[in-house]
């Protein structure tokens, strides 16, 4: 009998776990090497006693940071009906790789932050068209934060990235667009993307997406980070 072959799936979960440990075994190896280099390696005791000192000082700036498994996080899918809504694109939230955890909300075409903090937000299209329409046809590709209440203003752009359609008219034309960012939200801000002309749009569920997950939550009183609501308004 031949043997089967186990093939690894990783989820965009999974990713940014990884992420979150990497980059917490990074900082700690940074602060124990410069201690190391300040003091000598001669006295084990009192080393561990500064890294344990410098990294409670460190936190202290931080509200408590949740593990990985316990952040809200999200990853959504394409619809097959995002082509026909020029407001905003509609999104997959329940079936496949899409999901949503830990509080965060999908709603209307939107993700809403369930709590003050520090994200990271991103977003993936495929575009494709045989010939186009016009020539040199610009396309954007947009996340957006709709207005906080008292703002007075219209919806916030985050991030966004613009391709040019070049093809000869009986070319097939195909074109990946991925933006992405860290951005300071308040709990109940409103995150959606838009595609300036959705009929470009290329629908594959591997390639058209939009995510987010929490980084950190912070502590707005120690002034290490502007205020949430003094960005982007």
């Amino acid at each position: 009998m031949k043997g089967t072959e186990k093939v690894a799936v990783y989820s965009p979960w999974s990713w940014s776990c990884g992420v979150c440990v990497v980059g917490a075994l990074l900082s700690a190896a940074l602060l124990l090497r410069g201690l190391v280099n300040r003091r000598g390696a001669g006295n084990a005791l009192t080393l561990v006693e500064e890294v344990e000192e410098a990294d409670s000082s460190f936190l202290k700036a931080f509200h408590p940071i949740p593990p990985c498994s316990a952040r809200p996080a999200a990853h959504l899918t394409v619809k097959n009906s995002s082509g026909s809504n020029l407001q905003h694109m509609e999104w997959e939230s329940k079936i496949g790789l899409a999901f949503t955890k830990n509080g965060l909300i999908y709603r209307n075409g939107t993700l809403v932050v369930p709590v003050a903090g520090q994200y990271y937000v991103y977003s993936q299209v495929y575009l494709g068209s045989r010939g186009c329409t016009q020539d040199n046809h610009l396309i954007s590709h947009v996340i957006k934060r709709t207005p906080r209440p008292g703002s007075g203003s219209g919806p916030v752009t985050l991030v966004s990235r613009t391709v040019r359609c070049q093809s000869a008219a009986t070319d097939i034309w195909l074109q990946t667009s991925h933006i992405g960012g860290m951005f300071m939200f308040d709990q109940g801000d409103q995150l959606f993307v838009q595609v300036s002309d959705p009929t470009y749009l290329s629908i594959d569920i591997n390639k058209i997406f939009f995510g987010i997950f929490l980084w950190e939550t912070l502590e707005k009183a120690d002034g290490l980070y502007p205020s949430p609501s003094h960005i982007g308004q």
